[in-house]
């Protein structure tokens, strides 16, 4: 779904056929730019060298990463989420009927989320 998306707002944003999906820009230059961006809030970087890491390798180790943390630390969140809303909240409301059991449940779910 990340590459799909990338390509659609690459195809679409980078070109002149539809500006408002955005750009795709693996630069250096714009990776330290919205680096920075992204981190003053947080700490002060004015004084600390950034490493020459190339813009495409942190997005690929980024992705790799989110891979490896859904397999792993969130799995019983999204384990626990799925059994509680497919499953039991499911099994629950099915005496309501197909079409008011699912609207609760999504009404519950867009609530809690």
């Amino acid at each position: 779904m990340i590459f799909l998306t990338l390509a659609i707002v690459g195809l679409l944003g980078n070109t002149s056929i539809m500006p408002q999906f955005g750009q795709l820009d693996f630069s250096q230059e714009n990776f330290y730019i919205q680096f920075r961006e992204l981190v003053k809030r947080k700490i002060n970087i004015e004084n600390i060298k950034l490493p020459n890491i190339p813009a495409w390798l942190f997005f690929v180790v980024s992705i790799v990463q989110g891979i490896i943390a859904g397999f792993t630390v969130n799995l019983p969140f999204m384990f626990g989420e799925e059994f509680g809303w497919r499953g039991l909240m499911l099994k629950e409301t099915q005496p309501l009927g197909f079409l008011k059991s699912n609207v609760l449940i999504v009404v519950i779910w867009g609530l809690w989320h």
